[in-house]
């Protein structure tokens, strides 16, 4: 007979417990019906099916595990709900600066750059091109902060970068200076990647040349090396220009090596090439007609 109290106050305690757990559910599901907070919904639902498999067998149970069941379809729905929502909300803001947002969750395309979401530990990942260089991690996740590191990243890619004729003045002096270097015969294929240290030290302001000290350093990433040869490839300059050069598409294997190759976009939208070489042609001899 005590055995049989003891279990029964025991149930009684734990049918207790139970009841304020559904409870704090059904508040926490309804005190915020346009935003649910849904790892605080589905940390609940966990701890209130652990806490079913304390109970025997009955109708009480049984009504109880339905219940956890539609719980959990609920929170489902409102997950992708949410998805969406976000989504589109994104997609509206960066419309504006004119980039287009394409994919499907949780990896979006958002012209150069690619998106990676984490709903369930509420953080995103921002890449350059198709997931080729991070250029920023745990981002949380919300629209607005998801959408101010894009724009800002853009404006500071753009406004950091080298008019196409100064671009290309640049990377042939570096070319020259990296095959005088090496001894390689002018006219030669180079690995681009191995002037982007040439075109690092060319681009220091003069102040870092008589004191090279790390205040006066000024950055050149790979990240603006690619988009400095996007507008470079795209410029209608070129076709003035007395320097030619010529880049090489990388082989497949060359495309997982970042120092083989490099990720430049086509366009907009966020199309790119993978190039591994460049060779500037030697200067064609010129002649006149008399």
């Amino acid at each position: 007979m005590e055995n049989w109290v003891f279990r029964l106050k025991e149930m009684t305690k734990q049918a207790k417990v139970m009841a304020k757990k559904i409870e704090s559910h059904q508040k926490t599901k309804e005190s915020a019906q346009e935003k649910p907070n849904i790892p605080r919904l589905e940390k609940s639902l966990a701890e209130i099916k652990r806490l079913s498999n304390n109970f025997p067998d009955s109708e009480i149970k049984s009504g109880l595990l339905q219940w956890i069941e539609q719980e959990n379809e609920f929170i489902k729905k409102i997950k992708e709900e949410l998805r969406y929502k976000f989504g589109a909300e994104l997609k509206e803001l960066l419309e504006k600066d004119g980039i287009g947002l394409k994919g499907q969750l949780p990896v979006l395309r958002a012209g150069f750059y690619t998106l990676k979401l984490n709903f369930e530990l509420g953080f995103a990942t921002l890449y350059w091109g198709p997931e080729i260089q991070i250029i920023k991690a745990k981002i949380p996740l919300s629209v607005e902060n998801i959408y101010e590191t894009i724009h800002n990243f853009n404006l500071r890619i753009k406004k950091q970068a080298v008019a196409p004729q100064d671009f290309l003045n640049n990377l042939h002096r570096a070319y020259q200076r990296y095959t005088s270097f090496n001894n390689i015969p002018y006219g030669n294929r180079v690995l681009l990647i191995d002037l982007l240290a040439e075109l690092v030290l060319l681009s220091q302001p003069s102040s870092f040349r008589a004191d090279p000290s790390k205040d006066k350093f000024r950055e050149y990433s790979r990240v603006q090396f690619s988009y400095d040869l996007y507008n470079l490839k795209k410029s209608e300059g070129l076709k003035q220009s007395k320097v030619s050069f010529k880049l090489s598409v990388a082989t497949f294997d060359a495309t997982t090596d970042k120092a083989k190759s490099i990720w430049v976009p086509d366009n907009e939208a966020g199309d790119g090439t993978f190039y591994s070489f460049i060779t500037f042609e030697v200067p064609k001899a010129t002649s006149s007609n008399t």
